[in-house]
């Protein structure tokens, strides 16, 4: 790699600015240790140190290619020698190192006869910066010799092959040109053009190949390859599968295609990519297909030319026509259309607006059809479904196996639902298949109220009931049905129901003899209401001195309460265990399980019948014990004190 110096670049600006010229006197050559061919020349380096230059010359020749490229050469005959160089540079009169390049260690030897055979090195190194002619006052053209083209031509060579990419692709096959053919018995390449990744490949004659066994795919292998003073595409085969290009031992670039794939003589798949009937010159070949000419067939196309032989020929404006040979003019479409928007108009919005999808369908604004959501049709089948969760559509639903009916039990039926507000708002009636009860319900602020029953004459017969407004019967009430009391009744004897009693009031009467149930909206009161079996199943009366709940809570400890409160004692507290001996006579004979004793009588014991002092209480013995006194074990046991 070269390059133009930090140094270089500053005294070329000031040359410019002084309008003095550039003089480049000296070529150098050195041999750095550790220098990487591969890595950027270092422009703010200077010149290696006088024991690393192998060799400096006075420029041998210098040249301009263009205004802004200059070369300067360095010939050194065989009569020099010997010493190596991986460092080249260029330094000015005023001694300044004008630009460096980094090499791979080369060679210089001297020509010693009978002994070494001498090397002539030409080197030369192009500046490239605006204005380069001009500064430097060079007026010779830079010979051949000087300027290496080799990256010129191959760039120019890679320019073509991208160039050609672009218009055919990665592969483009004129015809039959390169096709595997098996003619004469033997596998023949057809000759012909073709292009693959640019390279232009040009097979005057057919070729012979002796492929593998069977079976097996056919590749191409494309490359530009040099030939003495040239380069030529060089078309080679292979065998394989899915192979990809790649670069030689000498950075050549290969482009491989599939060919063909062979399982037999008579099996042959042409897999060429892209083939394009192509015959003769390319520019003719696309003038055939664009492009208005005289001798073009399309200036003589008839409709049997493009199938459309069948269509009239005839034509008319008149939207009423009806005839299969006249073909409608734009002005009878036109017509045609003003028609439809007049009657649509007359129609109003509905004739804009799409009908619903099926008879479920919710969308906002779509027409019902008739039958949808069950009106005017069969009902909406909806299945086993929570009947609250029907709050949403106006409908008329039928369910079965539903849950939320007024019995609790899985329900079958109709349900009509009218909706004022989705989820909020809303009224239900439910009519039972089996009990063919009518009930219904409202929804208030998304709250279901309780189910109720319309009485019809299926569940309602009056001469069994009696309606008790504010009555007072004063003989009793004798019903053989239910009776419903609606306000408070005065009887003044006993009532007699065969079925159900509900009470919405107050009841004052003898006795109730209610054969199927006793209901009462409020509390049901004795004693001339000194007594009372409150809503919440609690009693009040004077035996309890108020609530029951109360008393029980003053007098009995729950379970769970007590047993906290006896885990809290003390040592020796009420409820708690202790060993004892007996220290002093009780009675004559043995203590028995279940004696109660005075703390005094006792001491804190072990099983050794050792006395550490009296506990205070009274203790129940759990244990049959002798009476005796402390240090005697038969007189030791457990208590347990209850006081």
């Amino acid at each position: 790699m070269a390059a133009i110096t930090i140094a270089g670049e500053n005294l070329i600006a000031e040359k410019q600015a002084a309008q003095e010229v550039l003089v480049v006197s000296k070529f150098l050559y050195a041999l750095v240790p550790g220098l990487d061919p591969a890595t950027p020349v270092d422009r703010y380096a200077g010149k290696p140190p006088p024991e690393q230059i192998m060799y400096e010359t006075d420029i041998t020749k210098g040249g301009y290619v263009d205004p802004n490229q200059v070369v300067y050469s360095s010939m050194i005959g065989s009569n020099v020698g010997d010493w190596d160089f991986n460092w080249l540079g260029l330094e000015t009169a005023e001694g300044v190192l004008l630009a460096a390049a980094y090499t791979p260690v080369q060679q210089k030897r001297k020509n010693i006869p009978n002994q070494q055979i001498g090397n002539n090195i030409t080197r030369n190194m192009m500046l490239v910066f605006d204005g380069a002619q001009s500064v430097t006052e060079l007026t010779i053209n830079a010979d051949t010799w000087q300027a290496d083209f080799t990256v010129r031509m191959a760039g120019m060579d890679e320019r073509e092959r991208m160039s050609n990419r672009d218009m055919f692709g990665r592969a483009c096959f004129f015809a039959d040109s390169l096709a595997l053919v098996y003619q004469n018995e033997q596998f023949t390449i057809q000759p012909g053009i073709a292009y693959v990744e640019g390279l232009a490949l040009h097979q005057p004659t057919g070729a012979l190949i002796t492929p593998p066994a069977f079976p097996f795919t056919l590749w191409y292998d494309i490359s530009l390859q040099g030939q003495l003073s040239d380069v030529k595409v060089v078309l080679a085969t292979t065998y394989g599968d899915a192979l990809v290009d790649f670069a030689d031992s000498n950075g050549v670039a290969h482009y491989l295609v599939p060919v063909a794939t062979v399982l037999s003589t008579t099996a042959i798949t042409d897999l060429r990519s892209t083939v394009e009937p192509i015959t003769g010159a390319l520019i003719q070949h696309l003038a055939a297909r664009v492009g208005d000419y005289p001798e073009l067939r399309a200036r003589a196309t008839t409709k049997e030319d493009v199938d459309l032989g069948n269509l009239p020929n005839a034509k008319s404006d008149d939207p009423n026509s009806n005839d299969s040979e006249i073909l409608a003019t734009t002005a009878a479409l036109h017509a045609v259309k003003s028609s439809i928007e007049t009657d649509l108009a007359a129609l109003g919005s509905a004739a804009y607006l799409d009908a619903q999808s099926d008879l479920y369908d919710e969308t906002p604004d779509a027409l019902m059809k008739v039958g949808a959501f069950g009106l005017g049709g069969p009902a909406y089948m909806a299945g086993a479904v929570d009947i609250g969760d029907l709050n949403t559509v106006s409908a008329l639903y039928y369910v079965g196996g539903a849950t939320g009916a007024p019995d609790g039990e899985l329900y079958e039926g109709w349900v009509r639902v009218s909706v004022i507000t989705p989820g909020q708002y809303a009224f239900q009636e439910l009519y039972g298949f089996n009990d063919q009860t009518l009930y219904r319900r409202a929804l208030i602020a998304g709250v279901w109220d309780e189910w109720k029953t319309v009485w019809d004459t299926s569940n309602f017969d009056p001469a069994l009931y009696a309606a008790l407004s504010a009555p007072a019967f004063v003989n009793g009430i004798q019903v053989s049905g239910h009776a419903n009391l609606l306000n408070t009744a005065n009887v003044g004897t006993d009532i007699s129901i065969g079925g159900t009693a509900y009470a919405a009031g107050m009841l004052s009467y003898g006795n109730i003899t209610a054969n199927a149930g006793l209901y009462a909206g409020g509390g049901c009161y004795s004693g001339s209401g000194v007594a009372m079996f409150g809503t919440d199943g609690n009693s009040y009366g004077p035996i309890w001195g108020g609530y029951l709940s109360s008393w029980l809570a003053a007098n009995y400890i729950a379970y769970w309460n007590l047993m906290s409160q006896i885990a809290a004692q003390p040592i020796g507290g009420v409820g708690t265990y202790g060993m004892f001996i007996v220290v002093k006579n009780i009675n004559t004979g043995a203590i028995p399980p279940g004696t109660l004793v005075e703390g005094g009588y006792l001491g804190w014991s072990n099983a050794g019948g050792e006395n550490y002092g009296a506990p205070g209480g009274t203790w129940m013995v759990c244990g049959g014990v002798s009476n005796s006194s402390a240090g005697n074990v038969f007189s030791t046991t457990i208590c347990k004190r209850v006081a």
